[in-house]
């Protein structure tokens, strides 16, 4: 679920910066933003044949934008003025499915203290994380409200500014 949601928000946020690379600009201003983004180099450059009108954001975010962390900071400067968004990604169930991604990728679903000490879980350490339906049903709805939230959000932005 988190992997399929990653490349939807890193997607539909590359396509927006694309889409009007003044955003890149307040991006990279911003204190907590500016550190996710790729240096321009001429080598970046060179990919789009050194015409960035349309590939701004594929040249500062790269390939993809990744961690919840990152995609937060990025999503409250596009569009700072939207409370829904921002509730939708303040939802702790969005933070918890990011980190068991993260678990289950990194550390093959075995609990850690840095998983403990990040999420509200309280499992034992040293466990497998347990899923089951209503963990995946939880996850999943969240990450249906926060894709809507932005889709919302990218529509307003879109026909109205």
């Amino acid at each position: 679920i988190w992997g399929c949601f990653e490349v939807f928000i890193s997607d539909t946020t590359i396509n927006i910066v694309n889409h009007n690379p003044k955003f890149a600009v307040d991006l990279a201003n911003d204190a907590s933003t500016k550190k996710y983004l790729q240096p321009v180099s001429l080598d970046s450059l060179s990919r789009f044949q050194f015409d960035a009108s349309g590939s701004m954001g594929d040249i500062i975010f790269g390939d993809h934008i990744d961690k919840f962390a990152t995609i937060k900071a990025v999503l409250s400067v596009l569009f700072p003025d939207d409370p829904s968004l921002r509730e939708q990604f303040s939802n702790t169930d969005l933070w918890v499915l990011s980190q068991r991604r993260h678990l289950i990728v990194h550390k093959r679903g075995v609990v850690d203290e840095e998983y403990l000490v990040k999420t509200p879980d309280r499992v034992p350490l040293f466990s497998r994380l347990n899923v089951d339906g209503f963990i995946i049903d939880k996850r999943l709805s969240a990450v249906c409200k926060a894709a809507i939230a932005l889709i919302d959000a990218t529509k307003r932005a879109i026909y109205l500014g």
